[in-house]
């Protein structure tokens, strides 16, 4: 966490956390949000397979397979479309909402599952499981980026723990990961 504190955000290595929260959304919104997404429901996963600051990707067969195995397994799989600028992956629903909306929305779901990027720490603020997907072994500098960008990390921030799970998705890997993702997200329930 200290490569994103002094490296990413240029702060001193010792300078204090603060927690984000995320701004409430009206009564009627979150009314709304519910019913659209069948919140109440649970058995919920939002998947995400887009992000800006992550080098590598990951093919789109991976989500397509990972969509399948938690849908057979009983699961309402979204994608998340940011803004509805974003393609759905194939067999899910799209999840089009804000950033304050995101964050209402997972304190519903059973897990957000999504190429490692800033977003997934801002879903970790609403107590939600994540698990995040990372394309490759190294970054542009050459450094180790699962442990530079370890989502698990920032537990040492938080007051209260959140539980995650990081996995670095390879070719190589696929089908552990796609094993691991549902034994995690049962497990975890």
């Amino acid at each position: 966490m200290n490569f994103i504190k002094t490296g990413i955000y240029a702060l001193d290595a010792d300078a204090q956390f603060i927690e984000p929260k995320p701004v409430e959304i009206s009564g009627e919104r979150k009314q709304h949000l519910l019913k659209q997404y069948n919140l109440n429901e649970r058995n919920i996963v939002i998947l995400n397979p887009y992000a800006n600051t992550i080098l590598g990707e990951v093919q789109n067969t991976f989500w397509t397979r990972l969509a399948e195995k938690l849908i057979k397994e009983g699961y309402k799989v979204y994608t998340d479309c940011g803004a509805g600028d974003k393609t759905p992956i194939q067999g899910t629903e799209a999840m089009v909402a804000s950033l304050t909306e995101l964050a209402f929305i997972c304190k519903y779901i059973d897990g957000y599952i999504g190429l490692r990027s800033g977003l997934l720490d801002y879903v970790l603020f609403s107590k939600c499981k994540v698990i995040a997907i990372y394309p490759g072994e190294k970054g542009v500098d050459g450094n180790d980026v699962f442990q530079a960008f370890d989502i698990n990390g920032i537990n040492k921030l938080l007051t209260e723990p959140i539980n995650t799970k990081c996995w670095q998705y390879q070719i190589k890997n696929e089908n552990a990961v796609l094993d691991g993702v549902g034994e995690w997200l049962k497990a975890t329930v």
